[in-house]
């Protein structure tokens, strides 16, 4: 769980140098529990209702503004934890969190277990030391090692979480990238989908020599939905020396997987050679 903890006057305190110029290292000795629904104060010196003080948790940094702490409670008493506070090692109250609901439930045959990536606001964290004894499971942040969760197909085709993680598959599934031969394998033809549903396919093909004009189909490894939302175009490359810009190239959509195109170059003064390639490409809509 995430929370915004209240930071105590004093814990404010405890956390600035004695030249007021930046932060004092702090260190975090004991966690108290309670099981008061409580509204945190600033001016709190002590848990209300605190059942107990623990000592058996582990924390660390994860950034400038926030701590992550884990308690364990391994005893046989039974609660139902509402608030709990962060102690610093000379009995300094840091700072208090309380909510309505219970946060856990412990039982006489449970351990209680309390896992949480606490926001620092007013202070820098940095100087925030630890001095419980147990384990900790931090989220992993870019410069931190820890606990993060592998992001959906649909998150990584949203792409706009920044604390989960890209696993191949769900990378492949957000920008999938295809290719299919097309005649030799110097002419072929690409496709890529895009998460907004549109698919962009290209490739060259090489046209047949001695003539000013040539035609034919070429065939789409993908078909979109719909001729209208097909746009395809062209032109020539690798062709001999002549003002081949002159050349007119047609490409339509005969299908929604099939391009015909048209090659003249009549005004070009030169017929096709052989070998000469055309450059096509076509987006539109899965």
């Amino acid at each position: 769980m995430s929370i915004a903890i209240t930071l105590t006057t004093a814990g404010l305190a405890a956390l600035v140098n004695a030249d007021n110029t930046g932060t004092a290292a702090a260190a975090i000795a004991a966690v108290g529990v309670s099981s008061s629904a409580i509204t945190p104060s600033a001016s709190a010196t002590v848990l209300p209702s605190e059942i107990k003080r623990l000592t058996t948790f582990g924390s660390t940094v994860v950034d400038d503004q926030t701590i992550h702490v884990s308690v364990e409670d391994d005893s046989t008493d039974v609660y139902d934890l509402h608030a709990f506070a962060l102690y610093l090692a000379d009995g300094t109250l840091l700072g208090i969190y309380g909510q309505a609901d219970a946060i856990i439930s412990k039982t006489a045959t449970s351990i209680g277990m309390l896992s949480a990536d606490i926001a620092i606001t007013g202070a820098d964290a940095s100087g925030i030391t630890f001095a419980g004894s147990g384990f900790t499971n931090p989220p992993a942040t870019t410069t931190a090692m820890g606990v993060i969760r592998l992001a959906t197909n649909a998150e990584a085709k949203a792409g706009d979480d920044a604390t989960i993680a890209l696993s191949p598959a769900a990378a492949a599934a957000a920008f999938p990238l295809r290719s299919e031969s097309q005649g030799s394998k110097t002419s072929g033809i690409y496709w890529e989908s895009r998460p907004s549903g549109v698919i962009e396919q290209w490739g060259t093909i090489t046209l047949g020599g001695g003539s000013n004009i040539a035609s034919g189909t070429i065939a789409l490894p993908m078909a979109y939905s719909d001729l209208a939302s097909m746009r395809p175009s062209g032109n020539l490359c690798d062709a001999p020396a002549g003002n081949w810009s002159a050349a007119t190239v047609i490409i339509r959509a005969v299908d929604t997987k099939t391009l015909a195109y048209t090659v003249d170059t009549t005004d070009v003064g030169h017929s096709i050679g052989g070998g000469t390639r055309m450059a096509f490409g076509v987006i539109g809509m899965a």
